[in-house]
């Protein structure tokens, strides 16, 4: 809508100029008057001194009177404003008045004719959704396909404003379903997936396909996932969904498996669970290698780690660093996660691969006090050191965790420190 304000700004500020009596009447929208001084000669096409002729006001006051007067005086009908380059067919468009629309057709205004960056009518019919207008428009010859110098087609502009009639009748006049925006670098799918649900779904019943990726490696599932719209995701993953006996030799797709990371990491419980329940693997890892187990643990998402482990999510998977999730519900001193992992069969005392901390030693060694009264309560070995033998109770002395320290020496903790390397 931004490159429309032009037009708008224009007309709100017209001043007289040129013959300004005649300007003066269509303003006060007296027809008599206007009549009388075409009558006696004055200019129909005289300029304003912004660049609007009379035409152009008449159409903007939505004076359907004063545009059939001012056409039988010979009014150029399609005259260019100076300053923007809009045509009254433009102006009838922007102000959806499809008698006026039309009356400017039956005298000759150019339905394809294009204003500022190759803006066509049918450009605007479509983001304004316009729909009498649009028919209009392509009964007289204007060109579903047309692009503005962006690259933007009328489709772009219609599933980009959600405007879900225009998008079928775009489609249904031969507007391509799939084709990539030159302005976005999208398709309309990846355009209307912003949010504008009732679009989506007249885009997918005429073939449109979501996992078509846009120059920036972006497809309309990954824009509706990123702006949390979990109901349009639902609807673009399971257009995608193939039958059961095929999914088995499917590899998870990574694209889907960082989407439902980037969820989780976000907390958007409803997006995870629509992204679950349309197939996406809940233990398969990201780039990173971590789980969205992991980083529901990592980032204290409690109902969202109960919604992975009721969709099969392992409790015992490790990430590269060789953690389960309760080390990084350990790290980020989450007892609550950490308690629910327990529950679910989390190994207590599982020692990461890398550097062969546990649980209570991760928890101890930042000084996640809660977490190690959970660790200590379920039967956490307090003295099981790490690679190097450091002991839990010698991690928390070197971190200053006088209080945790304590709960260690309580339970029969010995202070460890490292073998020399």
């Amino acid at each position: 809508m931004m490159r429309l304000c032009g037009i708008a700004l224009v007309c709100a500020v017209c001043a007289f100029g040129g013959d300004a009596t005649l300007q003066q009447a269509i303003a006060s929208g007296d027809l008599a008057r206007v009549t009388t001084l075409l009558d006696a000669g004055q200019d129909p096409n005289a300029r304003s001194p912004l660049g609007a002729t009379p035409l152009h006001d008449a159409v903007w006051a939505n004076r359907i009177d004063l545009v059939r007067v001012l056409l039988d005086h010979h009014a150029d009908v399609n005259a260019r404003h100076v300053e923007t380059g809009s045509t009254p067919l433009h102006y009838a468009v922007l102000k959806n008045e499809p008698h006026i629309a039309a009356l400017l057709i039956e005298r000759g205004a150019d339905a394809r004719a294009t204003f500022g960056a190759g803006v066509t009518a049918l450009h605007l019919a479509a983001g304004e959704g316009a729909l009498e207008i649009a028919r209009l428009l392509l009964e007289h010859g204007a060109i579903v396909t047309a692009r503005d110098t962006g690259g933007a087609t009328p489709l772009d502009e219609a599933a980009s404003h959600g405007q879900a009639e225009m998008v079928a009748l775009l489609l249904d006049r031969g507007a391509p379903v799939n084709q990539v925006s030159g302005a976005t670098g999208q398709t309309p799918l990846a355009a209307a997936a912003k949010g504008h649900r009732e679009a989506v779904e007249v885009l997918l019943r005429h073939g449109a396909d979501a996992a078509i990726a846009g120059p920036n490696g972006a497809t309309a599932i990954e824009g509706a996932a990123r702006g949390g719209y979990a109901e349009i995701v639902a609807l673009l993953l399971a257009s995608q969904k193939t039958a059961p006996e095929a999914q088995k030799n499917v590899a998870p797709d990574p694209r889907q498996i960082a989407l439902l990371d980037d969820a989780v990491l976000q907390g958007q419980l409803e997006l995870v669970r629509m992204m679950l329940e349309h197939g996406v693997d809940p233990n398969a890892a990201t780039a990173s290698g971590s789980t969205a187990l992991h980083d529901a643990a990592l980032k204290g998402q409690l109902e969202i780690a109960r919604l992975l482990l009721a969709k099969g999510a392992r409790v015992n998977v490790l990430n590269r660093y060789g953690a389960t999730p309760l080390h990084d519900a350990a790290l980020s001193g989450h007892a609550d996660v950490a308690a629910l992992l327990l529950e679910h069969g989390a190994p207590l005392d599982a020692r990461e691969t890398e550097s062969g901390a546990t649980p209570l030693y991760t928890a101890a060694a930042l000084g996640r006090r809660e977490v190690v009264e959970l660790l200590l309560a379920r039967g956490a070995q307090v003295n099981l050191g790490n690679l190097r033998g450091a002991s839990p109770l010698h991690a928390a002395l070197e971190n200053g965790s006088a209080d945790v320290a304590a709960l260690l020496r309580a339970r029969g903790a010995q202070n460890v420190p490292p073998r020399p390397e």
